[in-house]
């Protein structure tokens, strides 16, 4: 136990950079957030596996979610392949299918781009944690159709745009699909583009913010005024954290849910009655999610390697696996995806304990930091290495130590 203040004083145990983050100026500095989520099991009246939430100022400022929405685009599209098998009475389309995208409308002349397939482009998603995959699976699920998905789940979080478009000319999404199917090719129209980027579901566009004091544009030119964020994707930690639940453990949509809060609010909605309903608007077939799952649990290089990923650290693409190793040692699995920009490091991630006391332990673990010391957007000043990076680190090893305690290990 410990109470809503748990998180807080782990953190501000392990060390000088720990304290500083953990104290209210540094929290505030570092726009620091953090939601443990720890998997109970049923309680002897019969009543079914509960969620006991720690929330560290979630919600106390806005973040931005950078690659971590990369989750979403990655369900969704696995969703719209489910869709096509039943359309096209096709069975056999799995993420081994390829796939020839083409920028131009049915009809239009222009070549089809490289064959590729949704298991090629999960897997550099998040092993390398690529744009271009990630914006040709949200062109397959389509903008429309996965926003609206994602609002009729409950989920707070917002697709737009594509990622890494920002510095270059704009990029033109895929209009088509070709579907290499065993018994035959066919095509796909996928045409909503950015008018999927709207309130869907019948929200409305989030409440515009800006970040930073100044920013560079994409002609390297200097602007002394905030950089707006409205028109990016966006999502709250605990949206995130949200997503991962009903994703890999959608039988918890419904769990009793215990909230111990420190600096932040109980936020509305969220569990209880009604989400069953909300994880089948996201529920995925058996194979797809198995897949899913894998991918999100590969560490780097990958098994077997990605080209893309050879040669980097095993825990590139896990900021909180060192951490957690720390607390718990070496034999847990963390199903993740991170996420870097405009100053905000985040991570997002599905975690079991093997070797907890009375047998494996499972957890959710989303934590963000930001560190742009200038508070200047684009200028690629930030302290991601010195601070970013770490003090994610010591938020999953302090995470991971309060584990420990409330399952009496010592």
């Amino acid at each position: 136990g410990g109470g809503g203040g748990a998180l807080r004083r782990a953190l501000a145990a392990r060390g000088a950079r720990g304290a500083r983050a953990a104290g209210d100026a540094g929290a505030r500095a570092l726009r620091l957030q953090a939601c443990l989520a720890e998997v109970l099991p049923p309680g002897r009246e019969g009543a079914g596996a509960r969620l006991r939430r720690r929330l560290l100022r979630c919600g106390a400022e806005e973040v931005y979610p950078a690659s971590c929405v990369k989750v979403a685009a990655a369900a969704l599209a696995l969703r719209r392949l489910a869709a096509l098998r039943a359309l096209a009475d096709a069975p056999e389309l799995s993420v081994r299918t390829g796939l020839v995208f083409h920028r131009r409308r049915p009809g239009e002349a222009g070549a089809g781009e490289a064959a590729v397939n949704l298991g090629l482009l999960l897997r550099r998603v998040f092993l390398v944690s690529d744009n271009e995959a990630h914006n040709l699976l949200l062109d397959f699920a389509g903008r429309a159709r996965a926003n609206a998905s994602l609002a009729r789940a409950g989920v707070d979080v917002r697709l737009r745009g594509s990622l890494g478009a920002g510095r270059g000319p704009p990029r033109c999404p895929a209009r088509s699909v070709e579907v290499l199917a065993p018994s035959g090719p066919f095509s796909v129209r996928l045409d909503d583009g950015a008018a999927g980027d709207g309130g869907a579901g019948g929200r409305g566009p989030p409440a515009p913010w800006s970040l930073g004091s100044s920013h560079v544009t994409a002609a390297g030119a200097l602007v002394r005024e905030p950089l707006p964020m409205a028109g990016k994707s966006s999502a709250t930690l605990l949206a995130l954290q949200d997503l991962l639940v009903l994703l890999l453990r959608p039988t918890l949509a419904d769990a009793g849910e215990e909230w111990l809060l420190d600096g932040c609010e109980r936020p509305e909605g969220g569990g209880g009655p009604g989400g069953a309903a909300r994880a089948a608007a996201l529920g995925l077939e058996p194979r797809d999610l198995a897949f899913l799952s894998g991918a999100m649990a590969e560490t780097c290089p990958g098994s077997p390697p990605l080209p893309e990923a050879e040669g980097r650290p095993e825990d590139h693409n896990k900021f909180f696996l060192r951490g957690l190793r720390a607390a718990l040692g070496p034999n847990v699995t963390v199903r993740n995806k991170l996420g870097q920009a405009y100053g905000f490091s985040l991570d997002n991630a599905h975690v079991v304990w093997e070797d907890g006391p009375r047998g494996p332990v499972e957890f959710f673990l989303a934590a963000c930091v930001y560190t742009n010391a200038n508070e200047t957007l684009n200028d690629d000043a930030y302290e991601y290495e010195d601070l970013g990076e770490p003090l994610l680190e010591d938020i999953a090893r302090a995470a991971g130590e309060v584990v420990r305690r409330s399952h009496g290990a010592p």
